[in-house]
């Protein structure tokens, strides 16, 4: 029988595993399985281009509607799986439906967090986490005069950008004393915070929320301080939490996610986990990261293991916002403990760097301009992912050339 590959989630892990395998000349099936009505499409643009209206769902499918059937990848939309016997190399559908798998990878992502607050199942309570939520929220937000976010991360922050570009009062609720906290220096989160004031976006910090108002349609949001902030539209952005239900009914070993090895297997060396779910080692413990890159990194890495290079997670992490016309970039994981080194761009725009305790360039974040911060976020990859120990004068003064930096503190074993 020839040799059969499952994928089950068709987000930017799962369609990057689909693509890849054809490219690495896979010649067995392959079976790419969402439980989403529509085809494959981009992520990145539901909290910006599809809310504003600039983007229309058409234009962020991917890839164009032929391709699959070109490259013979078999796609099953609207299909639940509902269980997995990884002993039997089988997996089941909702509607009975049995599939043999020589490999399997589950690619199945992230379901938003639901706060336990009364309320919170209102009409009018919206989460943004799919195309038809996109869909939903835009044309919502057409009617709006009032919408609060309940949230003050990444994809919170791009849709109250986004709220406001339509004209639309936005206020927006974050819990914590800062702004991005779990994935940002203060240094900048502190930067994105006074762009958002400036262009009207209203922002209450340590915002501990009682109840949603209403009775069957939202009214407003209620802070246990007694505050009240009216609102005909709540999007609820308090993060997300992987969906790792299908995985653990399978039995695999689930902590915070999929745990997986340097090669993404889980428990089960013939089932692998990428993108959002997948918990894989690192020098500085298990994680996972939720964002584009490391969905596509994780799934062209899949492919690749799966046929056959057994190549080693070690991408450095790296995720992209757009704030109104301002980009935001960060590349390794920040450390909230961990003291901002911060270098001066012109124009309001500015870096931020943290180092190891061995002196290893260990994060790196730039807030501005595209033009002046892309090529110093890509040096500072670079940085990173060779462990180059700069100097704090030479990361803070502008007048030094990171590359500069980057070469001149390149490893020995590095040098030719």
């Amino acid at each position: 029988m020839q040799q059969r590959v499952i994928i089950v989630g068709a987000g930017h892990a799962g369609m990057n595993v689909a693509r890849s395998l054809r490219e690495q000349g896979w010649t067995g099936d392959v079976l790419l399985v969402t439980e989403e009505a529509t085809a494959p499409y981009e992520r990145p643009p539901l909290s910006k281009g599809i809310l504003t209206g600039d983007k229309l769902p058409n234009d962020i499918v991917v890839p164009p509607s032929d391709w699959l059937e070109a490259m013979n990848i078999s796609f099953l939309p609207k299909t639940r799986i509902v269980k997995i016997e990884p002993h039997e190399k089988t997996i089941k559908t909702k509607s009975g439906r049995t599939y043999s798998y020589e490999y399997l990878v589950l690619a199945t992502g992230s379901v938003a967090r639901i706060p336990d607050i009364r309320g919170v199942n209102l009409a009018g309570v919206l989460t943004l986490r799919s195309l038809p939520e996109a869909v939903t929220l835009r044309e919502k937000l057409l009617k709006t005069r009032h919408l609060v976010v309940i949230g003050g991360g990444l994809i919170g922050l791009e849709a109250a950008a986004s709220a406001i570009a339509l004209g639309v009062q936005t206020t927006v609720l974050e819990r914590e004393s800062e702004l991005m906290k779990r994935t940002m220096p203060s240094s900048i989160s502190s930067r994105i915070g006074i762009l958002h004031k400036r262009r009207g976006t209203e922002i209450v910090m340590n915002a501990d929320i009682e109840c949603i108002l209403g009775r069957t349609t939202v009214e407003g949001v209620k802070l246990k301080s007694g505050e009240t902030f009216g609102a005909d539209t709540v999007l609820v952005a308090a993060g997300a939490i992987p969906n790792t239900a299908l995985a653990e009914t399978a039995g695999l070993v689930v902590n915070g996610g999929v745990v997986v090895n340097e090669f993404l297997q889980t428990s089960e060396r013939q089932v692998f986990a990428a993108g959002d779910i997948a918990s894989f080692p690192t020098s500085q413990g298990s994680q996972r990261q939720e964002n584009w890159k490391n969905a596509v990194d994780q799934g062209v890495q899949v492919a690749d293991n799966i046929a056959g290079k057994l190549t080693s997670h070690k991408s450095v992490p790296w995720m992209w916002s757009d704030q109104f016309d301002k980009v935001v970039q960060v590349a390794g994981t920040p450390d909230g403990s961990r003291t901002d080194i911060c270098r001066d761009l012109g124009a309001g725009d500015m870096m931020s760097f943290q180092l190891s305790d061995s002196g290893a360039l260990n994060a790196a974040a730039a807030f501005g301009d595209l033009s002046r911060t892309s090529t110093p976020m890509r040096i500072a990859r670079a940085m990173i992912e060779k462990n180059i120990r700069p100097g704090i004068e030479e990361l803070t003064d502008p007048n030094v050339d990171l590359k500069a930096i980057l070469r001149s503190n390149m490893p020995l074993e590095s040098s030719e």
